[in-house]
C-alpha cells in the first residue's frame, strides 16, 4: 500500500480516488492502462520518494484501481480520462505544475502541456501518442488474462527482468483479476479494434510543436508493447524542448523495473 494520504473525490458523477502527500513544487501523476493496472501498480516503487520533494497528486483513472467503473460504453475512453486529467491538474495551485505520465497516459499528460501553460515540465514513460501498427505484445497486453498462466505471459510481455514475476506478485494479480465483475469489465474495454485504441491517443504534430513545457521521455530499450522507435523517439522530434532517454535492460515499465533511473531524471527535471 501507498503511504500517501487517500481521499475520494466526485468528478461527472463518478467516486475517484486520489492519492496526495508531500510539500514543494505540484505534482501530477497519471498511470496507464490494462487490466490490473492502477497508481499503486505504476508508481509503487517511486511515488513516496516523489513526496519527499514534491506535492504529489495521483488517481486511479476511471475504471481503475479504487475508482468507480465507467457507467456506459465504452469502458476504454481516452476523451473521458483527460477530461479527469485536466479536473486533477485543476486541483493543483500555482502556475508551475509537473506532470507525470506513463504509457498511455504519457499521451494525457502531453495533452494537458498542450492545453494548459500553467505544466512547465513532463515526464514520460513509455508513451503513446503516434499512430503505429497494432503488434502482438500490446495485443496481449490489452486482452484480460484469464488464468496464472495467462498473467505470466502478458507480464513477460512487459518487463524486460523476469525475476520481477515472483509467486506474490502473481498472487495478488489473481487476486485483483478475479473480484467480482472485473472480468466482465475489461473484456468489453478491449473487445474493440487494438489499433482504434491506439490511433484515439495520437497527438498531432501542429499540437506538439505548441508545447512550451520542457519535456523528458524515458522509454526502455526492449519495450515490447510500445517500441520506442515508434513512440517516444518520434514523438520528441514534434516537441521543441524534448530529451529522450532510452535506458537498457528495460521494458515497457521503468518505474518498476529502474526506479533510481527514473528517480534521479524526474528530480533533475522537476527541480
Amino acid at each position: 500500500m501507498l503511504s500517501l494520504a487517500q481521499h475520494d473525490v466526485e468528478f461527472e458523477g463518478y467516486r475517484l480516488r486520489t492519492f496526495q502527500g508531500g510539500t514543494g513544487r505540484p505534482l501530477l501523476l497519471l498511470h496507464g492502462t490494462g487490466p490490473g493496472t492502477s497508481t499503486a501498480g505504476n508508481f509503487a516503487r517511486i511515488i513516496d520518494r516523489l513526496s519527499e520533494r514534491y506535492s504529489v497528486l495521483a488517481a486511479d483513472l476511471i475504471g481503475f484501481g479504487f475508482s468507480d467503473r465507467k457507467k456506459d460504453l465504452p469502458y476504454f475512453d481516452f476523451e473521458l480520462w483527460s477530461r479527469q486529467a485536466q479536473f486533477l491538474l485543476d486541483l493543483l495551485p500555482g502556475n508551475d505544475v509537473c506532470v507525470f505520465g506513463h504509457s498511455l497516459s504519457g499521451a494525457l499528460a502531453l495533452k494537458l502541456a498542450i492545453e494548459n501553460d500553467r505544466v512547465t515540465r513532463v515526464l514520460t514513460t513509455g508513451t503513446l501518442g503516434t499512430r503505429f501498427p497494432i503488434n502482438k505484445s500490446l495485443e496481449l497486453t490489452w486482452t484480460y488474462p484469464d488464468s496464472r498462466e495467462a498473467v505470466i505471459e502478458t507480464t513477460k510481455a512487459l518487463v524486460y527482468d523476469r525475476s520481477i514475476i515472483t509467486e506474490s506478485f502473481l498472487d495478488n494479480r489473481m487476486e485483483l483479476l478475479q473480484t467480482p465483475g472485473y472480468k466482465e469489465y475489461f473484456g468489453k474495454m478491449f473487445e474493440v479494434n487494438h489499433q482504434f485504441l491506439i490511433d484515439s491517443a495520437c497527438l498531432g504534430e501542429e499540437l506538439l510543436n505548441g508545447i512550451s513545457a520542457d519535456v523528458l521521455m524515458m522509454h526502455g530499450r526492449e519495450d515490447r508493447p510500445v517500441p520506442a522507435n515508434q513512440t517516444s523517439l518520434v514523438l520528441g522530434g514534434m516537441i521543441r524542448n524534448c530529451d529522450v532517454t532510452v535506458i537498457g535492460q528495460c521494458g515497457h515499465s521503468p518505474s518498476m523495473e529502474h526506479p533510481e533511473k527514473v528517480l534521479s531524471a524526474a528530480m533533475q527535471l522537476f527541480n
